[in-house]
């Protein structure tokens, strides 16, 4: 009799914690061609939801006071004033530059879309995938998952959320 089997030999059932906290190798194929289908990299819609737009008027509102000051303040003043309005700028947009370097505005704006269509254990898994593919959004997954699955396992998945 094997530890998988009841008394009269019938497999014996998954407990509760069980199921809920593993995803099958089918509901992360699942989440896979799902995050395929649905990834979107439509820059429209991109600067529409990550605050790119709210930042260049912001940028530009700042750029009109730094040159109101310098014209308009004594030399001194408004050369100090606009200083540290500039030091500001490059600090902000040095941050900006990250965010777009590492695709975080993209992986937000489909992980948006897409976490109201999963149950709640499966949005950290969801959101690893759509990291992934924002890397490479010219490749899908499911070439990728059939090649390697070590690659999509819990584990590996919850370890590129923090990458």
């Amino acid at each position: 009799m094997s530890k998988q089997s009841t008394p009269d030999g019938s497999p014996k059932p998954k407990s509760e914690s069980e199921l809920n906290n593993q995803p099958t190798k089918d509901g992360i194929l699942r989440l896979i061609q799902k995050v395929d289908g649905a990834f979107e990299q439509n820059w429209v819609g991109l600067l529409r939801h990550s605050g790119v737009i709210t930042s260049l008027i912001a940028f530009a509102i700042v750029l009109v006071l730094v040159v109101f000051l310098v014209a308009f303040l004594p030399p001194y003043e408004g050369l100090t004033v606009s200083l540290a309005f500039l030091g500001f700028m490059v600090g902000y947009f040095t941050l900006m530059r990250r965010s777009v370097k590492e695709q975080i505005p993209l992986v937000r704006l489909n992980y948006r879309r897409l976490c109201n269509t999963v149950e709640k254990r499966e949005k950290p898994l969801l959101k690893a995938l759509i990291k992934m593919k924002a890397k490479n959004p010219q490749l899908d997954l499911e070439d990728i998952y059939s090649q390697d699955k070590t690659r999509f396992t819990k584990k590996e998945l919850s370890e590129r959320l923090y990458e």
